[in-house]
């Protein structure tokens, strides 16, 4: 009798906490649409106010902040992020939070000082005045290394309600400025980039405040992390820096190489794509702690990933030619190329995200780092033969070679260690 009774408790057990990736799954996938949508209305309201150049020199300006903000992580919020996923004592959870904040706000300040420094720089590099806007801007875009931070640490602690909330609350924000600007007619490029970084400060306190993070301890938690960072989290920081920031290189060549202008449709073709991997990542995200534990991922879930993969694929490109032909317009014919070759791309990128949460939850940090290498050769080559020569078509190209060679490299490292 008792064997039945622990046996049917465990299954209540299993149940409960199937449902809750269930509902946490759905949660975070409606959130990520709302928050995309939002931002996806943020776009087309400043493709449309700002025009071709303007959008294209917001855009060029946008990936460069944003390129150099992946550097400004060094491995601590990745280590945070394992270190919270293993962990089962709230007191401890605390003060891992707040830890992270301070390591945070160290990092922010280093953000600051890099981003005006090499501001004069971009001066010597590229026109349209970007030297200026980034250095204006860099007194509040050091909030663009907040949403990986936001992201990680929520992951890792499975509050995936907050990492929601984060996504969307940050997105109409940005919006609420943008509708501001619009109404005084101060719709600008480097109004837009403040606007945007606000929005992710404000959002940053307020989550902050919120987690009530335990600063107690501090120096304790500090060396479990820098232990943690040595033996994960420099692996990651390292080849995500590789594997990201070669990535990201396509619009600054194409900035470089052909002009502001195609950023800004390479751009938007890329916000109309990134839909199709919001499911992909938002089961890969709630998942996290259960693919941290289990010793495979369930066929189910790949599945599940791959039928919606395809539907949304479908779905992009038809959205996409409506807004483009109905809306944008004339001048924004171009993107309709883009989109298809981007989604394909995208599809790639969806298809790999819950190989690359196991990987990461197992703690394969050096296996990572050696597939981001090689995924970086891939993206270099392919972006600095084919970007120069044709454009935004080639940084397409390139991000389709670039995330089949991904997907192929995760699939392998995983089959390998199940």
């Amino acid at each position: 009798m008792d064997i039945i009774c622990f046996r049917k408790m465990a299954g209540d057990k299993f149940l409960i906490a199937k449902n809750k990736v269930f509902y946490q799954t759905i949660f975070l996938f409606a959130a990520q649409i709302l928050g995309m949508v939002v931002g996806f209305v943020s776009n087309m309201l400043l493709a449309k106010q700002m025009g071709a150049v303007d959008f294209g020199i917001y855009s060029l300006s946008l990936a460069i902040i944003i390129f150099i903000s992946i550097f400004f992580e060094f491995g601590y919020f990745s280590s945070a992020s394992k270190m919270l996923a293993k962990n089962h004592d709230i007191n401890l959870e605390k003060k891992i939070f707040g830890a992270s904040i301070i390591i945070a706000c160290v990092i922010f300040v280093l953000f600051l000082l890099f981003s005006l420094a090499i501001s004069f720089l971009l001066d010597i590099i590229f026109d349209d005045n970007i030297g200026h806007i980034i250095r204006i801007s860099s007194f509040v875009s050091w909030s663009f290394t907040i949403p990986f931070f936001m992201e990680l640490i929520l992951k890792g602690s499975n509050h995936i309600g907050y990492l929601a909330g984060f996504n969307i609350f940050s997105k109409i924000l940005f919006v609420a400025f943008l509708f501001i600007l619009f109404i005084f007619e101060g719709l600008t490029p480097i109004n837009a980039l403040l606007s945007f970084s606000l929005s992710y400060a404000l959002v940053f306190v307020i989550y902050g405040c919120t987690l009530q993070p335990n600063f107690s301890g501090f120096s304790e938690i500090l060396r479990t992390i820098n232990l943690e960072n040595k033996r994960y989290g420099i692996h990651v920081y390292i080849g995500r820096v590789i594997d990201v920031s070669t990535y990201n290189i396509d619009r600054l060549l194409i900035g470089y190489f052909i002009g502001a202008k195609d950023v800004g449709f390479y751009g938007l073709a890329n916000s109309m794509a990134t839909p199709i991997n919001s499911l992909s990542n938002a089961i890969s995200s709630t998942m996290f702690k259960t693919l941290a534990n289990s010793s495979k991922i369930p066929p189910a879930v790949l599945k599940a990933n791959l039928a919606w993969v395809f539907l949304a694929f479908v779905l992009a490109n038809i959205l996409g030619y409506l807004i483009i032909n109905f809306y944008l317009k004339e001048e924004y014919s171009n993107v309709l190329l883009l989109l298809l070759l981007m989604s394909i791309a995208v599809c790639f990128q969806a298809l790999y995200q819950p190989y690359n949460a196991w990987i990461n939850g197992h703690g394969y940090g050096k296996e990572l780092k050696k597939a981001n290498i090689k995924m970086t050769i891939m993206t270099a080559l392919s972006s600095i033969l084919l970007v120069p020569t044709m454009g935004a078509i080639g940084a397409c190209m390139s991000s389709m070679i670039s995330n089949l060679y991904s997907l192929f490299l995760y699939t392998k490292i995983y089959y390998a260690k199940i």
